[in-house]
This record gives structure tokens, sequence and C-alpha cells, in this order.
């Protein structure tokens, strides 16, 4: 009898984690449609128990982006704390920070903050398996602090713009592939590995049809986080914002990243994490990026608000993009993507293109998804003690 309840207990067990892993899997889905249905339903349940739940909508030319308003159910503890977090910047990747923002909402994680959510600020990206917006900017590299003094330096971008942006169809193809490698071995030996990877990833202001286009002008989301700060920022005391990003860094590995380890953010995140927690920009194969949103909302909050304010990026890494093979591939398939767009191919190649890219910024690999909730548990609580 103690035999077949022991393994009545087993199995019970077991059929409990794989109820729980399916789903915590059921936060991941397969297009926008889905997402902002369940971000709406999650709105719905926690609106039940928290009267003062708001949805804040921002209408412009792609829909509503819609941001989710959770107050701390603790006032005396929580009504100086917000948690601002935001996914789809680059809007493919809201995917995956839609599932984790969904994820932390049934953790009811508010007792002692409030929650302020930002589902899809790249609306036109999320639900066409883009990066950019429909402009092809990438709005990360947007967001320039002070436009009128910015002198971007596109020089170097400009000597191997033939080779990140070619004018042909594109092909995923095995020797389209080789070519590619080559190229890049070509253009690493001239120019350095570290001299190339900066020179492209902190955005470009020149080549609108190129990649990592930065745009001209600032995008219409800024008007929304100049709403959201008006609307629900003023009143608090301690604000961290959390901008939700895939694919750059070590696969299956949750990185924080944040700005030159001697500026006023990074030093503030030091109350939060310890230093060998987060990637700063003046790490080895880690790199500042112009025009990024996270510093813009920072800076416009600290204009409006007296508040000690802080921002990290959580990146979940894809491809292992910090070392020179993952980082040509990676690479690989943003150009291939971009080409695709500009200079479409046959429509079975176009799938391929298309499959490899979503691949990039949202795996379907199962392990993969699951670390992600897993890591990002493990970072939260860090959060939750900074704001107890």
């Amino acid at each position: 009898m103690k035999i077949n309840i022991f393994f009545a207990f087993v199995i019970g067990f077991s059929v409990a984690q794989k109820s729980n892993a399916h789903s915590d899997l059921d936060y991941f889905k397969d297009n926008f449609l889905e997402c902002d249905k369940s971000f709406m339903k999650e709105f719905s349940i926690l609106k039940k128990t928290n009267l003062k739940a708001e949805i804040h909508e921002f209408q412009y030319s792609e829909g509503l982006i819609k941001s989710f308003y959770l107050p701390a159910k603790n006032p005396k503890s929580g009504a100086k704390n917000l948690l601002i977090m935001i996914s789809g910047t680059h809007g493919i990747e809201g995917f995956t920070g839609s599932a984790v923002q969904r994820y932390l909402l049934d953790q009811n994680i508010n007792k002692n903050m409030s929650v302020l959510m930002v589902h899809g600020f790249n609306l036109y990206g999320f639900k066409n398996f883009r990066r950019v917006n429909e402009s092809n900017i990438d709005l990360n590299r947007n967001f320039v602090l002070n436009r009128e003094m910015f002198k971007p330096d596109d020089q170097k971008y400009g000597l191997i713009t033939h080779f990140l942006n070619p004018d042909s169809q594109a092909s995923s193809g095995f020797f389209s592939h080789v070519v590619f490698i080559i190229s890049s071995v070509r253009n690493i030996l001239y120019y350095g590995m570290e001299t190339l990877r900066s020179s492209i990833l902190k955005g470009q202001y020149t080549y609108p049809a190129g990649v990592f286009y930065g745009g001209d002008k600032t995008q219409i989301q800024s008007f929304l986080i100049l709403d959201l700060i008006k609307e629900y920022v003023k009143d608090y005391k301690k604000v961290l914002i959390v901008d939700l990003h895939t694919g750059y860094g070590e696969r299956a590995k949750l990185h924080l990243l944040a700005g030159r380890s001697t500026e006023q953010n990074s030093l503030n995140l030091l109350k939060i994490y310890n230093k060998d927690e987060i990637d700063f920009a003046d790490k080895k194969n880690f790199y500042a990026v112009e025009g990024e949103m996270l510093n813009y909302f920072i800076d416009k909050i600290k204009l409006n608000v007296d508040a000690e304010v802080a921002g990290v990026t959580f990146e979940y890494g894809t491809l292992d993009s910090q070392k020179t093979l993952g980082s040509v591939e990676s690479l690989r398939r943003v150009v291939l993507e971009n080409q695709n767009f500009h200079h479409p191919t046959e429509a079975s190649e176009s799938e391929k293109i298309k499959t490899l890219y979503k691949e990039m910024f949202y795996p379907s690999d199962i392990e993969w998804r699951k670390s992600v909730l897993l890591q990002t548990d493990d970072k939260m609580k860090k959060i939750f003690n900074y704001f107890n």
C-alpha cells in the first residue's frame, strides 16, 4: 500500500509539472491578435479584483497601443513605487515580451508596487513580424535626446552599405550563405570585429532603406511616452523601466543591458543588481546605441517627475551573437529580411527567409521559451526586493 501511495504521489507530481509547463507555454502566442486578445483578457480578470485598474489606449495609423495600469494593492508600501514594462519596441520581439508581461501579471506582482505594462510599442512590426516600424525605422535607434544638435557619423556604415543592403533578390540558399560568410570575414579582417559591430549596431541615419535606420525625426510613440508620464508616472518616487527584447547575446540567457557603467542610470541599477549581473555598454562584446527608447523615457521622466529613476533592458539571447559566428549569422538574417522586404523573391524562398528571421527573435524551441520565464522570475525577485 505504501508503494502504491508513493507511485501515486510521483505520478501526480509529474502530471502537475507537465500541466504547469503546458500552461506556461500557453503564454507564447503565434500572432499579434492572439497576444492582444490575451492581454485584454488579463486586464478584464484583474479589473475584477482591482477596480482602479485602467487601460490607456493610444491611437495612431497602425492601430491602438494598449497600456495596462495596475495600482499597488498595498497603498502604504506601494504608493510610491512604479514598475513600467514595455514590449515590442522591436515589433517581432513583442511576442516574447507579451508572454513575459502576461506571465508576470498572473503572478500577482503588484502588492508593493504599481505596474504599467505597455503592450506592443511598435504595432506595425508586431503585426507584420518585422523589427522596424512602417517607415523602416528601428525605434530603438530613433529617440535621439537632442536632435537639433545630433550629428550622426555614418561614414563606416557607408563603406559597407553595399554589403548590408544589397539591391538584388534575396536568397537563403547554400551558395548565398557561403558568399555572405566570405564577405563578412573580409570586412572583419579589414575593419576589425569590434569596429564593424559598433558601426553597424549603434544605428545609422543616412540610408532610409538600410538596416538599423534610426530615422530623421522622432516617431509618434514619443507622444505616448509623454501621455503615460503625465497620467501615471508623476506621483511616484521610485520608477523602474524594463524594456523587453530578444536576439542579442548568449542563447537562452537573459542579459541585463544598460549604458556605460559610469552613467547615473547604471549606478541606480546597482541598487537592484550586482555589477557582474549587468552587461554594460562599455563591456567587451556589448555596445551603446544611439536613440535608445529607454534613455528617452528616463530623460522625460526626470524633466517632469522628482523621482529615483532607473531603466534596464531585458535581452533574451537566441543565436550566441556575442560570438563571431553567431554575430555573422544574426547579421545575415537581418540583412536577408530587409533585402527580401525591399526586393522580394519567390514565395517559397520568401517564407524560408521569414522563418529564419522569426526564429532569431522568437524561437519555437520549447526549452528556450521555458528558460525565458524561469530567468525572468529570478531577475524579478531583485526588483521586488528593491521596491520593498
